[in-house]
């Protein structure tokens, strides 16, 4: 199973067929039977087939499963996170200036007074025209439990509502559409600046 999110950066032109490319990449990945390799090397073919788009950029975030076990990889802001037991947990790593701050314990503050803006990509896919190397994030394998749920989404989502409020609507008697649509209605309610794209899948092991 492979599941993608990508976001095109809006401030570069063909960003929006460079997440298409990216995301159809992610989706139909190398014959690989170790699924963090198969993540890893899936990233990097999606990398390179951007850059040969000539122009534009995007971030990328994508899980795989063989249905026993499951891992993600991201290269940029888009982020995955694991909801088990009504507790939800970030898997992705976010591949920006604010990261970088918050590491160095540096407030958003002093850095916009110094001329820095925390929510600018250091890493996106693209990169290689500038002859960057990338380094996606890899998370370890995560052996599924019943009910497990994994979320996948835009900063358009995650810069106006927090992980526990997220976590509170996952909490909810609701259907994985109806969580799902509910996430997005928040977001734009919120007024984020930014694109929405949430992708919700949860794990049933099969009965005999």
């Amino acid at each position: 199973y492979q599941y993608a999110v990508c976001d095109g950066i809006g401030s570069m032109p063909d960003s929006e067929k460079a997440a298409e490319i990216a995301c159809q990449t992610l989706i139909n990945p190398l014959p690989i039977s170790d699924l963090r390799e198969q993540l890893w090397k899936g990233m990097l073919q999606a990398e390179k087939r951007v850059c040969q788009l000539g122009r534009g950029g995007t971030t990328a975030v994508a899980l795989y499963s063989d249905g026993e076990y499951a891992a993600i990889a991201n290269v940029g802001d888009s982020r995955a996170y694991l909801f088990r037991g009504g507790r939800l947990s970030q898997l992705s790593v976010d591949h920006n200036r604010k990261n970088i701050l918050q590491t160095l314990q540096i407030d958003e503050v002093t850095a916009k007074s110094a001329g820095l803006n925390p929510s600018a990509l250091t890493q996106y896919l693209g990169m290689g025209r500038e002859r960057i190397q990338i380094e996606p994030a890899c998370s370890p394998l995560i052996r599924l439990e019943e009910q497990d749920s994994f979320l996948l989404c835009t900063d358009g989502l995650t810069s106006v509502l927090s992980n526990d409020r997220i976590a509170e609507e996952l909490n909810k008697n609701m259907s994985i559409n109806q969580k799902t649509k509910r996430l997005v209605q928040l977001a734009l309610e919120a007024g984020t600046q930014d694109n929405v794209t949430v992708l919700l899948c949860s794990y049933i092991s099969e009965k005999e």
